[in-house]
């Protein structure tokens, strides 16, 4: 059990040299940034309310970021495979909750 726990941990602790996982994280990226920047429109266009900006600034730093960082994924630099991890996992997590807040203001 401790010997697959401590082979993964190391698995995760090395750079991430597959140059097609490395396109496909890029491309995860770039779609997270692609959808931030459509709920930054559809709420500036259709809702109104106290959170309108709020959430415009929020949804606009994650499209920044995730363009930002698909382009150093793509470009094949040294990350770790659990940076890239986490990259994935914290601005999807972060655009899912800014989806849920335009719904809301769009709906609500």
């Amino acid at each position: 059990m401790m010997s697959a726990l401590a082979k993964k941990i190391d698995w995760y602790q090395q750079p991430e040299r597959r140059r097609w996982k490395q396109l496909w994280h890029a491309v995860e990226l770039a779609l997270i940034g692609l959808c931030a920047a459509a709920v930054v429109v559809t709420v500036a266009v259709y809702a109104s309310g106290p959170g309108q900006l709020v959430l415009c600034a929020f949804s606009a730093a994650i499209a920044i970021s995730a363009w930002a960082l698909a382009i150093n994924v793509g470009r094949g630099n040294d990350l770790l495979r659990w940076q890239i991890l986490a990259m994935t996992l914290g601005l999807g997590a972060g655009m899912g909750c800014a989806a849920l807040a335009g719904i809301n203001l769009l709906f609500g």
